[in-house]
């Protein structure tokens, strides 16, 4: 298109930056163009495997104040989902 960029409509400003992307890549915007890659982390985000529950991890862990939230049970929900269950139902 003619004209200086900044009079150039949202949509055609977007439709030659995509076009730029596309054909030079993120490094067109050398000040920039590095925040707008995809997000980069210090640690690892995702793991292969959870770590296991300690044996026993809930033990100890009690009831919420007013006595309404059994707590070892939500932990147990968490760290050994059949045996809550079993348990929930009256086989545990």
């Amino acid at each position: 298109g003619a004209g200086m960029p900044h009079q150039a409509s949202r949509e055609e400003q977007i439709r030659v930056a995509e076009n730029v992307l596309r054909t030079q890549g993120i490094g067109a915007w050398p000040s920039c163009g590095s925040a707008g890659g995809a997000p980069t982390f210090s640690t690892a985000v995702f793991t292969d495997a959870p770590a296991a529950p300690a044996a026993g991890g809930c033990q100890g862990v009690g009831r919420g104040p007013l006595g309404l939230v059994d707590w070892g049970q939500v932990c147990l929900a968490f760290t050994d989902p059949g045996k809550a269950l079993a348990n929930a139902i009256g086989l545990g």
